[in-house]
């Protein structure tokens, strides 16, 4: 008899259970990178090891190598394969279309041959109705410089022409002013008829699929899509297609976001995953506030708005009072500057960051988190704003910190690693430390003065590329020599022990640098 009714009891709870929904920590993320680089697949997988999901991800060798592309059948077979097991997916649309974000801009498949692709996304949920479909995409990008380290071949010799087609040409459109339509003129005359027809043919291609991934959050097939600007300008065809997606997705609401940016978009998508049920407070908060409205480098459009666009996209909630964490940001006073060619800094004469956040009243609660969002320069931190932070009391573990390329990365890697931290379990408050070391050395240490030594070194040496050369090895160590020299104020302030096992360069060129963190 008591077994029966101990039975019974057991057999009530499970059912109890089971109408109860799913922990998190219960829960598979599945998740395709945006491409193969240590600062974007590997800097996601970090910061998903602070949240409950278990992620899995394609191998890296399964991902392309700068311009050489993966197996795309091996690829749409992996994602097939995962979307039926996973309770959420973070899926860039330009590894899954193309094969990556390089491959985007490089590859001469057919919309023919692409859409079947696009396909797939498009029954992810059919093949798993649980499933959670965040997607991200690009608006492809023009630089205004004549290079095909990352473009087809011909915009080494014509890249700079297309740029200043493309933006008198939409000046033109929208100002009227004749002399923007002579110099469109002008331009498109240096530019071969059919290097500029391929080129713009690859536009429409991709403005193609990025109104059909529109499509796709309307028909409920993706619950939400951010469309990233990566490297624009105030003018130009990639504003001009911005345009005319904002307008079909206007009706969407917020399950569409556009805006500058690129690299760091899926980690804003994590943070909007975990924070999808509990917005997070941000008071924001300007170094320079009558700067807020100037438009940095690289972009094209004034940095409040796009403060706004990536809270936004992580998850969070502009507030004035009371707040979950304080964005301040560190912007440019009047125009934004390479980090590599900042003034020298003497330590001595910088105030500790509490001095810096009580000037601007911005002193978070005792509970609040800290997000320093470095802006002041592109491609790097500004060495007083480091120098300040590590001179100061502040506890480590509420500071979130970001300084990277252009101003749309630093801003969604900051944001969204300060909301994964308001979320975060405090086991992991290890490997949230590792992140952030790994950020200031990055940032700071590399970019400020690692890339530039070797770029000196290189121009010393009359060299353009060390790829394939035992100089690649020198340089290596070299800078695992310069990290492990920094790595005790980092880990002073940090209270870690970190330091520096590895280093190599992903893309065989100093631009970026990949690394391995040990700990003692």
């Amino acid at each position: 008899m008591k077994l029966t009714v101990l039975f019974r009891a057991f057999l009530l709870l499970a059912a109890l259970a089971a109408l109860l929904p799913v922990q998190a920590k219960d829960r598979r993320l599945l998740y395709l990178p945006l491409d193969e680089r240590f600062t974007t697949r590997d800097l996601f997988l970090a910061y998903a090891r602070i949240t409950p999901y278990r992620v899995v991800t394609p191998d890296r060798s399964m991902l392309p190598r700068q311009k050489i592309p993966p197996d795309m059948g091996a690829m749409l077979a992996w994602t097939e394969r995962w979307a039926k097991e996973a309770d959420a997916a973070i899926i860039s649309a330009d590894m899954l279309l193309y094969g990556g974000l390089i491959a985007s801009r490089t590859s001469t498949e057919t919309i023919e041959r692409i859409r079947p692709r696009l396909q797939l996304l498009a029954r992810l949920k059919q093949l798993n109705p649980r499933l959670i479909v965040y997607v991200s995409t690009t608006v492809m990008r023009m630089p205004s410089y004549s290079s095909s380290e990352e473009e087809p071949d011909y915009y080494a010799l014509y890249g700079r022409q297309i740029f200043l087609f493309s933006q008198h040409l939409h000046r033109y459109e929208l100002l009227g002013d004749p002399r923007d339509r002579e110099l469109a003129e002008k331009y498109r005359k240096q530019i071969p008829d059919e290097v500029l027809a391929d080129y713009l043919q690859r536009r429409q291609r991709n403005l193609s699929f990025n109104r059909e991934l529109i499509a796709l959050v309307e028909r409920g097939a993706i619950d939400r899509l951010s469309i990233t600007l990566d490297d624009n300008a105030e003018f130009g065809l990639f504003k001009k297609e911005a345009t005319e997606l904002a307008r079909l997705a206007h009706p969407l609401g917020s399950r569409v976001l556009i805006y500058p940016g690129a690299d760091e978009a899926q980690l804003a998508l994590l943070a909007k995953l975990i924070a999808r049920d509990q917005s997070a407070r941000i008071r924001v908060v300007y170094r320079f506030p009558q700067a807020s409205k100037l438009i940095p480098a690289f972009e094209g459009q004034p940095l409040d708005e796009s403060v706004r666009q990536q809270v936004a996209a992580s998850g969070g909630t502009i507030v004035e009072g009371e707040a979950d964490a304080i964005l301040f940001i560190n912007n440019f006073p009047d125009r934004q500057t390479f980090a590599g060619a900042q003034p020298q800094v003497s330590t001595a004469s910088v105030k500790p960051l509490e001095a810096w956040l009580a000037s601007r009243n911005a002193m978070p609660s005792s509970r609040a988190i800290l997000i320093l969002a470095d802006n002041k320069y592109y491609n790097g931190a500004d060495v007083e704003l480091v120098t300040a932070l590590l001179q100061s009391r502040f506890p480590s573990e509420r500071i979130a910190y970001a300084g990277w390329n252009t101003s749309g990365n630093t801003l969604g890697s900051a944001i969204a690693l300060g909301i994964l931290r308001l979320h975060m379990p405090p086991t992991r408050l290890p490997e949230y430390k590792r992140i952030l070391w790994a950020r200031l050395m990055e940032d700071w240490v590399y970019m400020v003065e690692g890339r530039e030594q070797i770029k000196r070194d290189m121009e010393r040496r009359g060299l353009r590329s060390f790829a394939g050369t035992p100089l690649e090895r020198e340089y290596e160590q070299r800078m695992e020599q310069l990290f492990n020299q920094h790595a005790p104020i980092i880990n002073r302030y940090l209270e870690t022990d970190f330091f520096v096992t590895r280093v190599f360069f992903p893309w065989h060129r100093p631009f970026e640098i990949g690394f391995e963190i040990g700990a003692r």
